[in-house]
């Protein structure tokens, strides 16, 4: 026996079954990692993995994760078996690879790709599937400007269309957001548009759906108490509704019978909210007269039940009437009163007389309320006005004398029914003065025609006083 050769060969079995037994493998070392199955130790040398084509490595049965190649054509270099894919190690897997600071990485989808550092300003944005340094970047978001309102609503149960939005770069709307006209409530609608950059411009409405319980408003046209002469034919003006609503009409005025008649106006909206209002027409037996100027006048004052027996005939007196102000039923000399320093509606419709520390029963004035026939206010019958100061000057022109007996010696019979008081709302001056009023102003008060027991005379007045009105034909 060759005991040389015997030694040796002892001495590597004896190594390969303690590796064995112990489950690592070292070549070119005894002492492998303890955490290695297998450690190739040298410095003169490499490891060299399997090398094959592409074909050869792609008709491996059943690769294993972590399989490890070289492929030697195609695009050369070590692969690793990753899941279902062979993937290529190489300097894109390294993620110091950059070779500037500021340098950085993003994945294609197969590998990884260098982004150099941009110049100073410039803003990376996404062309496509590239990120790219843009140095003028567009970041201004679209802007969106809404259609109609940016706060709408619509009455429950009723119809909500959309009016749209749009951009000011021509970009697509997309609209989100729903209305419920089934249910109350606050809706937001948003819309937005992307321009082709990426910048997201939005703006919103909201619509709030809401149960309508309001009825119509409803206005009358004219005075709400008419006078009207008794077998003369009479027009409703009518009135006029704040949505547009038609409205239905009752009751009927007899001219040829003297008496109150009452005219009711009812309208509905779309929801079935009614509202109605109502007015008087006053059938009286007026008549009139021609005075010494050859002008034709009422008979009587206005409201007064009779012709004058006397300047002192209470039942002749009639209305007293606050400058400019229609027929309401304020002007019966018995009316309620009420202080209201703020009213701003030259139809107040509500009956009473406004008393109180202010020249006037309107703010703003308005000069416009008594000027001619058709004035927005004029307390007349069709066809009659307010006189002019002029016009009454002329009429005591003719009369026997400058006081109350003339006054009611002519055709006129003008009465001494005093007056009612802008500040207290009392009636004052009874059977001892007559006051007109007449269509002149006078700065912030109107012009009235007067006389007592020695004098008569023209001034001005607070339009808040209620005086007598004695009507002319047009």
């Amino acid at each position: 026996m060759n005991h040389r050769l015997v030694l040796p060969l002892f001495s590597f079995l004896l190594i390969f079954l303690v590796n064995h037994l112990i489950g690592q493998t070292g070549i070119g070392t005894s002492t492998p990692e303890p955490s290695a199955q297998l450690e190739v130790s040298s410095t003169t040398k490499g490891f060299l993995p399997p090398r094959m084509t592409e074909a050869e490595r792609d008709a491996i049965s059943s690769p294993a994760n972590g399989l490890v190649i070289y492929q030697t054509d195609g695009v050369v270099g070590l692969y690793v078996r990753n899941s279902s894919a062979w993937v290529k190690l190489d300097d894109s897997q390294n993620i110091n690879a950059g070779t500037s600071t500021g340098d950085m990485l993003y994945w294609t989808g197969s590998s990884w790709d260098k982004i150099s550092v941009g110049v100073p300003g410039a803003v990376l944005q996404l062309i496509g599937t590239t990120p790219t340094w843009i140095a003028n970047p567009d970041i201004e978001s679209p802007v969106i400007t809404l259609n109609g309102n940016a706060s709408m609503s619509v009455v429950l149960n009723g119809t909500f269309t959309d009016p749209g939005a749009s951009s000011d770069g021509g970009e697509a709307i997309v609209t989100t957001g729903t209305v419920d006209v089934s249910t109350v409530g606050t809706y937001t609608i948003t819309y937005t548009a992307t321009d082709a950059t990426g910048n997201i411009g939005t703006a919103t409405r909201t619509v709030s759906v809401f149960e309508d319980i309001t009825p119509p408003v409803l206005t009358l046209i004219g005075n709400k108490v008419i006078i009207h002469i008794l077998n003369s034919s009479f027009t409703d003006p009518g009135i006029n509704t704040d949505g547009g609503e038609t409205y239905i009409t009752t009751g009927a005025v007899d001219v040829n019978t003297i008496g109150n008649y009452t005219i009711t106006y009812s309208a509905s909206d779309e929801v079935g909210n009614t509202a109605t209002i109502s007015r008087s027409v006053l059938v009286q037996e007026y008549q009139t007269v021609t005075s010494a100027a050859g002008r034709v006048w009422l008979d009587r004052n206005l409201g007064s039940s009779q012709v004058a027996t006397s300047s002192i005939d209470a039942n002749a007196y009639g209305y007293l009437i606050q400058w400019g102000r229609g027929t309401d039923g304020h002007e019966v000399r018995t009316s309620g009163e009420i202080i209201d320093y703020n009213n701003s509606s030259i139809t107040p419709n509500n009956g009473l007389f406004f008393n109180g520390l202010t020249e006037d029963w309107v703010y703003p004035s308005n000069d416009n309320l008594w000027q001619g026939n058709n004035a927005i206010n004029n307390p007349c019958p069709i066809g009659f006005r307010l006189p002019t100061s002029s016009e009454f000057d002329t009429e005591r022109l003719s009369w026997s004398s400058n006081d109350n007996i003339g006054a009611f010696s002519s055709p006129l019979k003008l009465t001494m029914g005093g007056l009612r008081t802008y500040n207290y709302g009392d009636i004052a001056g009874v059977d001892i003065f007559g006051f007109y009023w007449t269509s002149n102003v006078d700065g912030n008060k109107s012009s009235y025609f007067g006389f007592d027991s020695s004098n008569t005379y023209s001034d001005p007045s607070e339009r808040q006083n209620g005086m007598s009105i004695r009507c002319i034909q047009e």
